[in-house]
């Protein structure tokens, strides 16, 4: 093993003195001359169509400076998935959950913002709702979306294996249904964003986002801004956990607020509106059915889930299609079918959240599982043993596992946790639970593609100065980062300065989420360590002699294996 002198050590943490002394500044603190502070008006219905809005007593109000509506954008429609774009920053002919936006101000004060909201009389006519993903499938349930049949946004199939064959084999059948919950990720900060749109049009925002990089180029895309006329910086960020990676309609507001007035516009998120307007984990019904024998080999799974998408597309075609994957790659079996419907209702809709479709996919899994071991007498961990996946095996749905240390992990966690003497003694209000996962999406290429940069430099003084576009939240990416570069260069982590997520400054990344900052950002970093080392240290001449002897010798033995009369 290797012997690091920064990696593996405790060191504190880059932004703790920061933080604890009050210093950090967070999008709220933002105080720019002359700003204003902007404030949404939401629907108070879940579906309804938009009639009329009329915004003349608003806009007469004192310190009222704008008012915008659909009217004032260009009616681009957006979404994680283009070709999936639904959703208008601020809606025009429909409403279809409460909190989706129809206007916004700014004034000269928050009380003045909100007095004004309250002043916009909007004429709507109130339609019939559905808030069951079950019952909006069903032929006669309101329509949510023109285009769309039984409100089903996209349905997905997937056989592996012979899935009749399976269950005529299988000794045991289990049927169960499993359901879970919206949930919000309840981060400590809410959406915060301040804008400021110059007369030459270039436009700063402040803002914090999981993804400035993605960002800029989503306003640029909406608001048909040109992009480099756009810049993103992301201060101190008070935790996401996915909520903070989509374009969000108070982003657009503040721009083009800030470009009716001239002057600078923040708006900060209410915690009642966080829950009501912004993205959460999306609820799901998973119906199971396992065939299995008696010695626990499970023979076939299968799986139909509806996955209440809410009232709009953002995350929720990706959602399930790693609700399929995380199910359909853990324990090896042979025969799976998978079928998924994401489903349209008159809810707050769905985004990124923790685990993305791995925690609903796993729990329904799991508890099976939990079910199986039940029906045979079997240790529910020499059951997961058993079906365990292993290392350089593709799964029936084609997903290729290199590293897998499942079956060790299980053995270490049986013997820590004293597993066998404690499943022996039950006590009450005690219990002993084993879940086993597999999360495909860490680091990895599953959008086709993956990138982040980073530049390093020393100055005069010694100081080196790392650049990078990834993003801290509150997961320590920054302490990270800092501590791959001083190993590779030998210097203490105090010797070096990071620069970070400024569209202005930085190299692209693709953003925060999935687990890809250490591996992702950080090979960026490593790489740009490495060239910054080989410039300050350069090879000895031997070196470079040494090399290009290996290069000639190399280079005549291919010549002569070419043509022996040549050599």
């Amino acid at each position: 093993m290797n012997n690091y002198s920064v990696i593996g050590k405790r060191i504190k943490n880059m932004d703790a003195v920061t933080k604890v002394t009050g210093k950090a500044v967070f999008a709220a603190d933002i105080k720019l001359k002359g700003m204003l502070y902007g404030k949404i008006l939401r629907s108070k219905v879940a579906h309804a169509r938009i009639l009329s809005i009329d915004v003349s007593k608003a806009r007469q109000l004192k310190g009222v400076k704008a008012v915008i509506t659909c009217e004032d954008t260009p009616l681009i429609k957006y979404s994680i998935h283009p070709l999936m774009a639904d959703k208008l920053a601020f809606e025009d002919k429909k409403v279809r959950h409460v909190g989706d936006e129809i206007a916004a101000v700014a004034a000269i004060d928050e009380e003045t913002a909100a007095k004004a909201i309250s002043l916009i009389k909007v004429e709507l006519e109130e339609l019939e709702s559905v808030f069951d993903p079950v019952e909006a499938m069903k032929a006669g349930a309101p329509d949510i979306h023109d285009h769309v049949e039984n409100n089903i946004s996209k349905h997905f199939k997937m056989d592996c294996g012979d899935i009749e064959q399976g269950f005529a084999k299988s000794e045991f059948i289990i049927e169960k249904t499993f359901t879970t919950h919206a949930q919000s990720h309840s981060s400590i900060e809410t959406h915060v964003c301040v804008a400021d749109y110059n007369p030459d049009h270039q436009v700063t925002v402040w803002v914090n986002t999981q993804a400035p990089h993605p960002l800029k180029h989503r306003i640029s895309q909406v608001l048909a801004i040109e992009p480099e006329k756009i810049r993103v910086i992301p201060p101190y960020i008070g935790g996401a956990f996915g909520s903070k990676i989509d374009l969000d309609t108070t982003h657009v507001a503040c721009v083009l607020l800030s470009k009716k007035t001239g002057r600078p516009v923040k708006i900060i998120n209410t915690r009642e509106e966080q829950f009501a307007a912004t993205r959460m984990r999306h609820p799901s019904i998973t119906e199971l059915k396992f065939g299995f024998n008696h010695d626990g080999t499970i023979v076939v799974k299968q799986a139909k889930a509806i996955i209440d998408n809410g009232a709009y597309n953002s995350h929720g075609p990706s959602v399930m299609g790693y609700h399929n994957v995380m199910f359909s790659s853990l324990y090896r079996v042979e025969n799976i079918s998978y079928e998924g419907f994401l489903v349209y209702t008159n809810k707050n809709y769905g985004g990124a959240c923790r685990g993305y479709g791995d925690p609903q996919a796993t729990f329904a899994q799991e508890t099976m599982m939990d079910m199986i071991a039940e029906k045979l007498n079997m240790d529910p961990i020499e059951l997961r043993l058993k079906n365990a996946n292993h290392p350089d095996e593709k799964t029936a749905n084609a997903v290729e596992i290199t590293s897998c240390g499942l079956k060790e992990t299980l053995e270490a966690v049986k013997k820590a946790s004293n597993w066998s003497e404690k499943k022996k003694t039950k006590q009450k209000y005690r219990g002993l639970g084993v879940a086993s996962m597999i999360y495909t999406g860490g680091g990895s290429r599953g959008s086709g593609f993956n990138y982040s940069g980073a530049t390093m430099k020393m100055d005069a003084s010694g100081t080196i100065f790392l650049n990078t576009g990834a993003t801290d939240i509150g997961q320590g990416s920054n302490t990270t980062l800092t501590m791959i570069a001083a190993e590779i260069l030998g210097m203490e982590p105090e010797q070096i300065r990071l620069i970070t997520s400024d569209t202005d400054t930085t190299l692209p990344c693709m953003g925060t989420f999935g687990s890809r900052v250490t591996f992702c950002a950080g090979n960026a970093v490593s790489q740009a360590a490495l060239n910054l080392k080989e410039k300050l240290y350069p090879r000895p001449p031997i070196y470079w002699g040494n090399r290009l002897s290996a290069w000639r010798s190399k280079r005549v033995m291919s010549v002569s294996h070419k043509n022996p009369k040549k050599g």
